[in-house]
């Protein structure tokens, strides 16, 4: 994927570091009706302009769905 593909499927990036370029971080967070928020860092790098690779602290989504429910069970 090129940047402005990826800008367009997550949009702009929180992060705008103009010395680290070649990556963009995004942090995602969601307030559960019992008041826990949780809180997904994102981070994409390219390399010539299209997606290298990307990491973060992101689950599955199975996983996701189990730990919110656990959450909203406190």
């Amino acid at each position: 994927m090129t940047k402005s593909q990826v800008k367009f499927v997550l949009g702009n990036a929180v992060i705008d570091d103009p010395l680290e370029a070649d990556r963009w971080d995004y942090v995602y967070s969601i307030q559960l009706p019992n008041g826990s928020v949780i809180r997904k860092l994102l981070s994409v790098f390219f390399v010539d302009e299209r997606l290298s690779h990307f990491m973060g602290d992101f689950i599955p989504t199975d996983e996701y769905d189990a730990l919110a429910k656990t959450a909203s069970k406190d």
